[in-house]
């Protein structure tokens, strides 16, 4: 049995652009946490050094990364930080593209008290969890052995890492509620067994497809710790810091973020309201710029309008017929060539 360590603490489907279900089977880690333990720095801050082992056979994404840095980091007391990366990222030839997080509003306001999660982990081979401190609810788990595999598929272990490829697998309860991991046309809760491709895209709003925003951020809501068949009514959220192309497959029991290059840069929103994880969510992101008053008013836009004289007509048809109208948009028609 392996020795779980807790502190407590206080291929590239997507640039193709279009969605397809791919079942993955989760069978191995491939990768160890080298001195079979994780280095306390503080109390809000941990770090590790992860190898990968090269008695296997790697993954056929190209040559696998041997040595990576695990950071974990306590933010507040709702928010869990987990980042895992290059170890000689530093190195220029083997450099990796990060979204900077002078985007986020990250430093936090101050220290976590009591932190409402517990991260988790198995040395070798190296697997990691994320629980809620007071439910014990799993939000988060590497460990392929707690679920069924999907059937069927290519066998690859739950982290993969490469310079143009990376992966990352946790297990889900069947029948999960999860919700967001815009943008595309689809039901409020996203339907299992489906990939979802994140790839901005102009493409009109055909159903199912990437669009022409990414969002790799979703809500779910949560398993009950006593009675994995049902739902226990609270809601987390989780966002993948990673601005390349990406798939994020969610299966029955298996969900699996790809990517085409960048970092595994998590970060976890414990709620436990879908109104909670919006506000820790924004708080880190930022929150929407209130717009101008016109822009808040009646506004028409169309493809194909030919000379001004077009659009004149149209703002003018509105006063003739009593319509309110505040802004008239016309698209890539205006542009020399539609470029």
């Amino acid at each position: 049995m392996q020795q779980r360590s807790v502190w407590p603490a206080a291929v590239v489907l997507a640039v193709l652009g279009v969605a397809a279900v791919v079942m993955v089977e989760v069978v191995r880690a491939d990768y160890h946490l080298l001195g079979g333990e994780m280095s306390v720095q503080s109390s809000t801050y941990m770090n590790g050094t992860l190898q990968f082992d090269t008695t296997k056979p790697g993954s056929p994404y190209g040559r696998d990364t041997e040595f990576l840095a695990i950071h974990v980091y306590y933010d507040t007391d709702s928010r869990l930080h987990v980042k895992i990366h290059d170890l000689n990222a530093s190195d220029a030839a083997a450099a990796e593209w990060q979204v900077p997080y002078s985007l986020l509003n990250i430093a936090p306001d101050a220290p976590p008290i009591i932190p409402e999660y517990v991260f988790d982990y198995t040395a070798s081979p190296f697997t990691f969890s994320v629980r809620r401190t007071f439910t014990n609810e799993l939000l988060w788990d590497t460990d392929s052995s707690t679920a069924a595999p999907i059937p069927g598929g290519d066998t690859q272990p739950w982290l993969v890492y490469s310079p143009q490829y990376l992966s990352i697998t946790t297990t889900l309860s069947a029948d999960s509620a999860i919700y967001g991991l815009g943008e595309h046309i689809t039901s409020l809760r996203l339907p299992l067994d489906r990939t979802y491709t994140l790839w901005n895209r102009d493409q009109g709003n055909p159903r199912d497809v990437n669009l022409y925003g990414s969002h790799p951020m979703y809500l779910r809501l949560d398993t009950s710790s006593t009675d994995p068949a049902k739902m226990s009514g609270h809601v987390h959220g989780m966002l993948m810091w990673n601005s390349n192309a990406m798939d994020v497959t969610l299966g029955q029991n298996n969900m699996t973020w790809r990517m085409t290059g960048g970092v595994l840069d998590m970060f976890w929103f414990m709620g436990l309201t879908p109104e909670d994880v919006s506000q820790q969510y924004t708080r880190l992101v930022g929150k929407p710029y209130m717009p101008p008053l016109w822009a808040l008013g009646f506004h028409q836009c169309r493809w194909g309008y030919q000379v001004i004289g077009d659009t004149a007509n149209v703002v003018n048809q509105y006063v003739a017929n009593g319509i309110p109208l505040d802004t008239v948009w016309n698209d890539i028609g205006m542009s020399h060539s539609d470029k």
